[in-house]
């Protein structure tokens, strides 16, 4: 339904001022391992300030310079 895979059948109709977003199962997969988490997030934030990028990233527990990791050591399994 989100578009990731082609569809089989049938068709999706977004409803007025709905806005799709997939997060995908394997989300390490899509990430690039050299950047820093803050440089991934900047990625699909392009027009977010700095500031407010750190304030998400420490919602998830990522503060202070714990946003300057390397994506491969952050997110080991």
């Amino acid at each position: 339904m989100a578009g990731a895979l082609p569809f089989e059948g049938g068709e999706r109709k977004l409803g007025h001022n709905v806005t799709s977003a997939y997060y995908a199962q394997y989300q390490l997969e899509l990430l690039e391992p050299e950047n820093t988490v803050l440089e991934e997030i900047r990625r699909v934030a392009l027009d977010e300030p700095e500031q407010r990028l750190r304030a998400l990233l420490g919602a998830f527990l990522f503060g202070g310079d714990d946003v300057f990791k390397k994506v491969k050591s952050a997110f080991r399994r």
